[in-house]
């Protein structure tokens, strides 16, 4: 679109290349203007050029509100506090070890008790069932487990959360532009 100035009001009308050689009516005063050629159009600014201001209270390709500046902001470090709490518990998780399996330890207790006379085992039977003794705590090597498998589930949220957050930060981007160049 070029911006061809009245000649009776000087109000610029917006004219495409299609128009060159026609006539058009100007907005403004209401006046016959006469479009000239191509090659005479081509000569005049268009719309998008840089001496022409744009209309007030409309923002640029390039700008973003301050609110969209600031939401991109803050999903970008929420973003980067995820994806360094991901690294952080990922690298706590491979450096976990496990001690052992429930069949490995069922294994060892086998053959433990292999080891202990009967009438040892039947004492402590019966001790258990007197006094109905109960495991409270886990055992060492499930406690391991446990935590290696939290290490890796904190890991896979954080990572996840940061994601989202990008995503969100580049739809926010996104739509504000969109938006702006309506």
């Amino acid at each position: 679109m070029y911006l061809l100035p009245c000649p009776h009001c000087e109000h610029e009308i917006p004219v495409a290349n299609y128009q060159a050689g026609d006539e058009t009516t100007c907005s403004q005063c209401g006046q016959g203007v006469v479009i000239p050629k191509l090659g005479q159009l081509r000569q005049l600014p268009t719309a998008e050029s840089p001496t022409h201001s744009e209309p007030a209270g409309k923002l640029s390709d390039s700008e973003l509100s301050p609110l969209r500046r600031g939401g991109f902001l803050l999903f970008g470090l929420i973003a980067l506090a995820s994806f360094l709490i991901a690294a952080f518990c990922g690298i706590n998780w491979f450096l976990s070890e496990t001690s052992g399996t429930t069949d490995e330890h069922l294994k060892s207790v086998r053959t433990e008790y292999a080891k202990v006379p009967a009438a040892q085992l039947i004492r402590e039977f019966e001790d258990m069932d007197n006094l109905s003794l109960d495991l409270t705590l886990p055992y060492a090597y499930k406690t391991k487990e446990n935590r290696r498998r939290d290490w890796g589930q904190n890991a896979s949220v954080a990572a996840t959360v940061g994601g989202l957050s990008i995503l969100a930060s580049l739809l926010l981007v996104m739509t504000g532009r969109r938006k702006q160049t309506d």
